[in-house]
Formats: C-alpha cells, sequence, structure tokens
C-alpha cells in the first residue's frame, strides 16, 4: 500500500481547502474544476 490518498480524497481533503482558500471558495470549486 501507498501511503498516497486518492485524487477524489485529495480534491475534497486539505489539497482543495489550500488551493480553494487562495483564490475561491470550497463550494465554488467542483472536484476536477477550478484547481489551478
Amino acid at each position: 500500500r501507498r501511503p498516497y490518498t486518492p485524487p477524489q480524497l485529495e480534491v475534497y481533503g486539505d489539497v482543495r481547502t489550500l488551493t480553494a482558500g487562495q483564490g475561491k471558495p470550497p463550494n465554488d470549486t467542483p472536484a476536477g474544476n477550478g484547481f489551478s
């Protein structure tokens, strides 16, 4: 097993929160979109 979290979990996890906090709110950034 790898200590790597699946993309689905990461999107709704800390990664999404940190990225969304830079510009768009978590609710405004759907999974796989607005991550840039």
